[in-house]
């Protein structure tokens, strides 16, 4: 612990959740053993409680998504598209 900016798949919050939700661990133990403060254990776990597998999208999905929502004259993902 003690570290700023520190950044978390979705996947490891996840894991981290279910640690807390399925096997019934403390969320101090989990959060000991994970190293993370347990006060951002319990944000994701009521995440999670909240809004369920749309707390954490995977990175691809989410990527797929912008990249979908994006019109066709964006360039900020390295291509520009011009329609004819």
């Amino acid at each position: 612990m003690g570290e700023k900016n520190r950044h978390f798949t979705a996947e490891f919050k996840r894991n981290a959740v279910q640690l807390v939700t399925e096997k019934g661990m403390p969320v101090g133990k989990a959060a000991r053993e994970l190293d993370i403060h347990p006060n951002q254990l319990h944000l994701w776990r009521r995440q999670f409680l909240k809004e369920g597998d749309k707390a954490f999208p995977l990175e691809e999905a989410t990527k797929l998504i912008k990249r979908q929502n994006c019109s066709k004259s964006c360039s900020h993902h390295g291509k520009v598209f011009i329609s004819s």
